[in-house]
């Protein structure tokens, strides 16, 4: 891949060293840092060129593919899922496109593994995306998709690889859907049904994220521990908030984990990271400050929490709990 010389894994942490003269964007690091899209990453001190990825508390589309049998339209939508996920992606950053930098969050959604260096040049995906298809095309298990696996196969043998036409084709083979037609849902007017095909437009999708996991027919005990995580949590007088996620973000926007609609509150306030030894508090930049036992955070700067621990986001106090078996 380009500016990757080389890519090794040790247990959850995927290990990748830049080329020479390629270097790790410290903002760049911190957006990544941000988002839900991305694994976390972070620089190892003992290389100024290399870096790491977390992939504790995820299943890797490598680690899912080779554990599971797929009906042919689930992998087609799987397939549409990724490769979209890669195409918006990749309009800001450096994707990794490989099967164990691609992963499962336990609710099912996609994170992408991205370089934390400046994009400076658009690059076309085929390439990568050629070796991509091809090691998911040789890990895959499907009940019945030899046509859809026909597919892939003719545009891998034949390099006519381009992700806008190969997205169309598999759109075309998903069954037609139904959606109600804006004076329905603007109005409240009659349904007036028309067919359409995916992937529907945002504004209408489901809120509910698919989740491949149930896909899997005969879990084994390594399967299950790849999504197996504590379920700690957060209370005030009036609320509680369970962890319910490896990344928990806390803010003032409505799709926060723990939505705090008050004005001293930022819209990304900070997140609640789950490691393997543990939680961690993290404040993002926000405009009134995180608190943790009175002590101010620093932005960015993981600080690992306790049970019974005391948090104030700005003048909002809650307190943490690691499990709800302590209780």
């Amino acid at each position: 891949m380009r500016f990757i010389k080389e890519m090794n894994i040790e247990g959850d942490l995927l290990y990748v060293r830049l080329e020479k003269g390629i270097y790790i964007h410290d903002y760049e690091l911190q957006k990544i840092r941000q988002s839900s899209d991305f694994l976390p990453v972070k620089k190892d001190r003992r290389a100024k060129s290399r870096m790491y990825f977390e992939r504790s508390h995820t299943c890797t589309l490598k680690s899912y593919l080779q554990q599971t049998v797929l009906e042919e339209l689930s992998f087609i939508q799987l397939l549409i899922d990724v490769l979209e996920g890669i195409q918006r992606i990749s309009k800001d950053h450096y994707v990794i496109m490989e099967a164990e930098a691609i992963a499962f969050r336990p609710n099912g959604k996609l994170a992408f593994a991205v370089l934390p260096i400046m994009k400076t040049e658009f690059i076309e995906l085929d390439d990568d995306l050629h070796m991509l298809l091809c090691d998911i095309v040789k890990d895959v298990h499907i009940h019945d998709g030899h046509g859809v696996l026909g597919m892939l196969v003719s545009h891998l043998k034949n390099r006519d690889l381009h992700c806008v036409t190969l997205l169309q084709e598999l759109h075309q083979c998903l069954p037609v859907m139904k959606k109600p037609s804006f004076l329905q849902r603007f109005f409240g007017k009659e349904p007036i049904l028309q067919e359409v095909s995916y992937p529907l437009p945002d504004v209408i999708k489901p809120k509910e994220e698919t989740s491949y996991v149930k896909e899997i027919e005969e879990p084994c005990e390594k399967t299950m521990m790849l999504f197996s995580y504590e379920n700690g949590y957060l209370e005030d007088a009036q609320n509680t908030f369970d962890i319910c996620s490896s990344r928990f973000t806390i803010g003032r926007k409505a799709d926060s984990d723990c939505c705090l609609d008050m004005p001293s509150i930022s819209k990304e306030h900070a997140v609640i990271i789950q490691e393997a030894d543990g939680f961690y508090i993290q404040d993002l930049h926000s405009s009134n400050a995180t608190y943790l036992n009175g002590n101010k955070l620093i932005p960015l700067e993981p600080v690992m929490l306790h049970d019974n621990d005391e948090l104030m986001f700005a003048d909002t106090v809650f307190q943490f709990h690691e499990s709800k078996q302590h209780h």
